[in-house]
């Protein structure tokens, strides 16, 4: 972790004469936060169209669904109405794990939806993470990624990307993937656009969510106005001439800080929270790796992949930090 030294080669970016505005659908279901991973995926909900990011849920799915499931959902797949975003075992957290530990992620990750689905994702979605790092796009470009969304970042430095619409940039180097940060605080319908939560909470067309709304919009009527969108479908909405005119960013956004004006506004104690759990997953990280070495050129077992699954399971960005529900910290120990 470096601390947030962060400079910004600009290009001039004048402001739009029109908007063009996306509603991205995606998944966010943390393997363990509030409830466990098992609590979490015996429950369910309507299907929608989106993104779908977190391999861990997805393999779960997969392997309870019957073929007719299984060939309708390659179908949304092949004509663009479901996009595998990231494709990661789990949205990681990019401050705490060590790098072999992220690598391990995507590897997992895309080897799993290459098997199933035989595609190799090419955008990114990870809008979660308490602050980002270099790390993940240097990663991601070497793992065929070249578009990514990450969301929480320091918010005085959000709010001057914005006040320069700089949102978008490529992080280091020129042929680094084009990085676009969400414009307000969180993910959630009410953060996700515009200054008017009330407006932008009628479009949440759950029957429950954390904000409270008058009223909803119709979905018939919400597509009049706005079109739904995937990641991919965002950045190719973006003319040339802004691609290759988006500034270069160096640095990282460490600390993460959401509120300036808070008592305790940098988000620093999950870096050494619950120690016990960071120095349980570095031994299980080992012994994962004298597997690995006695498997490979043979095959890996079924055992051994668990294995690895469960310890990408284990830097989740509510896993490694420590910051999920004490039953669901006993669970990904006892995993």
């Amino acid at each position: 972790v470096k601390g947030h030294s962060i400079q910004l080669i600009q290009n001039k970016q004048n402001a739009p004469k029109h908007l063009n505005v996306f509603v991205v659908l995606h998944s966010h279901v943390d393997p363990g936060w509030l409830y466990t991973f098992e609590e979490y995926y015996s429950t369910s909900d309507h299907p929608l169209r989106f993104i779908w990011s977190e391999m861990s849920f997805l393999e779960r799915w997969w392997s309870e669904a019957n073929t007719t499931y299984r060939n309708y959902f390659k179908s949304l797949i092949d004509e663009g109405h479901l996009e595998i975003s990231g494709g990661h075992w789990v949205m990681n957290d990019e401050a705490t794990p060590y790098f072999w530990e992220a690598i391990e992620n995507i590897i997992v990750g895309h080897q799993y939806v290459h098997e199933i689905l035989n595609i190799t994702p090419t955008t990114s979605w990870s809008v979660d993470p308490f602050g980002h790092g270099l790390m993940m796009p240097y990663l991601m470009k070497l793992a065929g990624i070249n578009q990514m969304v990450i969301g929480r970042i320091n918010s005085n430095i959000k709010n001057i990307l914005k006040q320069h619409h700089q949102l978008h940039f490529r992080w280091q180097l020129h042929w680094a993937p084009l990085v676009n940060v969400l414009p307000n605080a969180y993910y959630t319908v009410t953060s996700a656009c515009g200054t008017d939560e009330m407006i932008c909470c009628q479009f949440d067309v759950s029957k429950t969510s954390r904000s409270s709304c008058m009223e909803r919009a119709k979905v018939d009527n919400v597509q009049k106005i706005v079109q739904f969108g995937t990641v991919a479908d965002y950045f190719k909405s973006l003319k040339g001439n802004a691609k290759r005119r988006a500034s270069i960013l160096s640095g990282d956004f460490f600390p993460y800080m959401d509120n300036a004006f808070s008592n305790a506004p940098f988000w620093t104690g999950f870096y050494n929270h619950r120690a016990y759990f960071k120095c349980f997953e570095r031994i299980i990280q080992l012994r994962l790796v004298d597997l690995l070495s006695v498997a490979i050129g043979i095959y890996l077992n079924s055992d051994v992949e668990i294995a690895r699954r469960n310890l990408a399971l284990s830097i989740h960005h509510d896993a490694i930090t420590g910051t999920s529900k004490r039953h669901v910290m006993d669970d990904y120990m006892l995993r």
